[in-house]
């Protein structure tokens, strides 16, 4: 029979359920516990929902149901499933798995401060402010970092404000972002999924067409593909050889660095080159956006330069020829005289 030994205490129904704590709530179920008085150090108000065998030990704790659950510190809440605990116990730290929360699952711990496990198996959130969304045998040591899903993730202390995904990842540095890893590797779309032709093909591929991406894609060898088709392509226009070499004689190239950094460069200042070739994006005032060069019109610029040169030195050589021929011409006409 129900068996409530705190004061203000309530069993609602079900069996073997005990309700030890002052103004503690068992609701139903089996062999069920509510165990922390208000009075007490760790705490009361507890309440378990339903479930069987299910424990909350701490002030303010909750198990709405599930089976073999505990909230074990203050504040923290089990949502249901199998063998989950929030919180680390009462012998141990009492404030450090404070607001603990397991959704559900089964065999999930959540230890932090306010950590947050939503589901899944034998996934554990110790890090302050960690999650785990789900998956299996994830650990989020890390404090203010998530791992979304996937399996066998690992971030350590050392890797707050950090998210990782994938499987068997291993991250031991702050502020990071892993989808992946070199064993297991993944692929990353970004305005594309597989309602393309093709699908996501390439590490980092990005998008269909020229609003979002024209399907640029980092390759497997680590170089980055611009979309450069003809069929991507419209309004060509010739250039003039003339102009095009002033123009790139005309600008600035110098040695220099990125402020705040040692990172040395050699290349134009994006503010000439787009005056001078009239490349890049044009924003909403009708001018280009001369603060970022694309690389492709650099080389670009360069190839057409080369080009013309070529073509000049051509032209060159021939003149060269005829007047040799001439020369020869004449100084064998004045021999013969």
């Amino acid at each position: 029979p129900p068996d409530p030994l705190g004061g203000w205490s309530t069993v609602g129904g079900g069996r073997e359920n005990r309700a030890l704590g002052d103004y503690s709530t068992i609701s139903g179920g089996r062999g069920n516990t509510a165990a922390a008085g208000w009075t007490a150090m760790y705490g009361g108000y507890s309440t378990v929902g339903g479930g069987q065998d299910n424990h909350a030990f701490a002030m303010h704790s909750t198990v709405s149901g599930g089976q073999l659950d505990s909230a074990l510190a203050l504040y923290a809440t089990v949502g249901g499933g199998y063998m989950n605990a929030a919180g680390v116990g009462l012998l141990a730290n009492p404030d450090s798995g404070t607001g603990a929360t397991v959704a559900g699952g089964s065999g999930n711990r959540a230890a932090g401060y306010y950590s947050t496990i939503s589901g899944g198996e034998s996934n554990a959130a110790s890090g302050w402010h960690s999650t785990v969304s789900g998956g299996t045998n994830n650990d989020n040591a890390g404090s203010y970092s998530a791992i979304p899903g996937g399996d066998n993730g690992t971030l350590t202390s050392n890797a707050h404000h950090s998210l990782a995904f994938g499987r068997d990842i291993y991250v031991n540095a702050a502020y990071r972002v892993v989808f992946f890893d070199s064993v297991y590797s993944g692929r990353l779309g970004i305005n594309r999924d597989h309602r393309n032709v093709g699908g996501i093909a390439h590490p980092i591929h990005v998008g269909t067409d020229g609003t979002n991406g024209n399907g640029a894609h980092l390759t497997a060898g680590g170089s980055w593909q611009n979309g450069s088709s003809r069929s991507f392509k419209e309004d060509f226009q010739s250039l003039s050889r003339d102009e095009l070499l002033a123009k790139i004689a005309g600008l600035p190239v110098q040695a220099w660095q990125y402020k705040g950094t040692d990172e040395r460069h050699i290349g134009p200042v994006s503010e000439d080159f787009v005056d001078a070739f009239d490349v890049g994006v044009m924003k909403e005032h009708g001018l280009r956006d001369n603060k970022y060069l694309c690389p492709g019109d650099v080389a670009g610029v360069a190839l057409a330069g080369v080009k013309e040169l070529i073509q000049e030195n051509q032209e060159l050589k021939q003149i060269i020829s005829d007047l040799t021929e001439r020369i020869a011409d004449l100084e064998k006409t004045g021999t013969s005289r």
